[in-house]
């Protein structure tokens, strides 16, 4: 048992995949999830967006993370989930970090 915020420390980039499953607080965690993730690994990145924009603000929240811990990500898909409450949305977004 540990804190999530911990783990970058004591594992290093071990993950192939990271799956943030919890869409109201994965944007907590994408630094630590960059962080796991070895290179050529997959980040499954879940969130609510609004309807307006379903994912920009994620899209730039993960673009800073990699930045901040000198590494690149390419998306290979967005897709929006299940339709949540009026004009909110579950999406995912499945990354590759390198």
């Amino acid at each position: 048992m540990a804190d999530a915020r911990d783990l970058p420390q004591r594992l290093g980039q071990v993950a192939d995949h990271v799956i943030m499953n919890l869409p109201h607080n994965a944007c907590d965690f994408v630094n630590e999830a960059v962080a796991l993730t070895k290179p050529g690994g997959v980040i499954h990145y879940y969130a609510m967006a609004h309807d307006d924009d379903l994912f920009g603000p994620s899209l730039c929240l993960i673009e800073e993370a990699a930045k901040k811990a000198g590494r690149e990500f390419e998306v290979l898909e967005t897709r929006s989930v299940r339709s949540y409450a009026p004009h909110q949305y579950n999406v995912c977004i499945d990354m590759r970090i390198n």
